[in-house]
């Protein structure tokens, strides 16, 4: 192979892999953003069914839109994970 040749060849071998790392780390991110939506999902379905189960209502309506009190319940009724 020519000097060109192999010129040609490495430029294209280097473009294509900086083509597959953008791709991967896209697809990474879109993944972790899914994984990310199915857990917070996963978490307020457990504090609302925990609370709907206590029948502490008043509380059930007030984490539905107060970020800080979510957090508070949290907290309150599954201390074990509030270090995660």
């Amino acid at each position: 192979m020519t000097g060109l040749g192999q010129s040609i060849l490495e430029e294209g071998i280097e473009c294509g892999m900086e083509r597959g790392i953008e791709y991967g780390m896209e697809r990474g991110m879109e993944r972790g953003i899914e994984r990310g939506k199915e857990k917070a999902e996963a978490e307020l379905n457990q504090l609302y069914g925990c609370l709907l189960k206590r029948k502490r209502y008043a509380d059930l309506e007030r984490a539905t839109s107060d970020k800080a009190f979510r957090e508070h319940l949290f907290a309150e009724l599954f201390p074990e994970d509030a270090n995660k």
